[in-house]
């Protein structure tokens, strides 16, 4: 009994338990540890991993510059990842400049269609001294909702920080999902 136990109940619990049923047994108290003091066992997930690439648009709709001299960005996205179909998102950033780059630092969120979410920490770097920068970073998988509930991985971003306030995004990543 205590093999098939030790499957669902971590060792210092059991032994634990194990020794509060036999005192209890001594004691002639057969009911001592009551059935719903014992930990629940936990039901096997199953983890699916699938491949996201695709692309947005990404708008700068927000810049303050802080007296640091970090500037804070907010940006709304458009775009399409493969098992996750068109999505709209929000994108917030802390952008950190130095003479030959810009460190962005924040979080983002994309809803599809079907109102299933994304959540994201995103570490973004922009390379060159002036438009265009080249950016590559990774956006890592925090969360969900819906289908996407616990839902993790990390997805690379690519693309080119021009003077406009819309850049094209190119992504490619796995995302781990709860089946």
């Amino acid at each position: 009994m205590k093999n098939l136990l030790s499957r669902f109940i971590p060792g210092r619990i059991l032994t634990l338990s194990l020794k509060t049923c036999a005192i209890a047994a001594v004691l002639g108290l057969s009911h001592a540890v009551p059935a719903t003091a014992l930990p629940a066992a936990r039901p096997a997930v199953s983890v699916k991993a699938v491949t996201v690439s695709g692309s947005a648009t990404n708008t700068i709709t927000q810049l303050g510059f802080n007296d640091n001299g970090t500037i804070s960005i907010e940006a709304e996205q458009e775009g399409n990842l493969s098992h996750i179909g068109h999505f709209t998102g929000h994108f917030s950033y802390l952008a950190i400049p130095s003479p030959v780059s810009i460190v962005l630092l924040g979080t983002a969120e994309i809803t599809n269609d079907d109102g299933d979410r994304l959540f994201f920490s995103a570490v973004v770097v922009e390379v060159g001294t002036g438009y265009p920068y080249t950016l590559a970073g990774t956006l890592t998988v925090t969360g969900g909702t819906g289908r996407f509930a616990g839902a993790t991985g990390a997805i690379a971003v690519s693309g080119r920080d021009t003077a406009e306030l819309t850049d094209r995004l190119d992504f490619h990543g796995t995302l781990l999902l709860a089946r």
